[in-house]
């Protein structure tokens, strides 16, 4: 999923550097851009709803040490994108 992550916002994984990778890939809002966008591609292809792939995530991927205020975070940020 990193590869896809970087390609996304134009990273090129050849032939840019590892300051950029890491400048793009520590980038929060994108992640959670870049995650809400795959959550709304799956949830099309699926019978999960995008709250239930955002918990999914936060408890399986991401693994924060504050999960219902991640969870919560991101949550907003679906509904500002009308995901939902």
């Amino acid at each position: 999923m990193g590869v896809s992550f970087l390609k996304n916002y134009n990273v090129n994984v050849d032939t840019s550097s590892d300051e950029e990778k890491l400048r793009i890939l520590f980038d929060y809002n994108k992640q959670v851009e870049f995650m809400s966008k795959r959550i709304k591609e799956e949830q099309i292809n699926s019978e999960k709803d995008v709250r239930t792939w955002i918990d999914w995530i936060v408890d399986n991927v991401e693994r924060p040490s504050d999960r219902t205020s991640a969870k919560i975070k991101r949550q907003e940020f679906a509904k500002q994108q009308g995901w939902f």
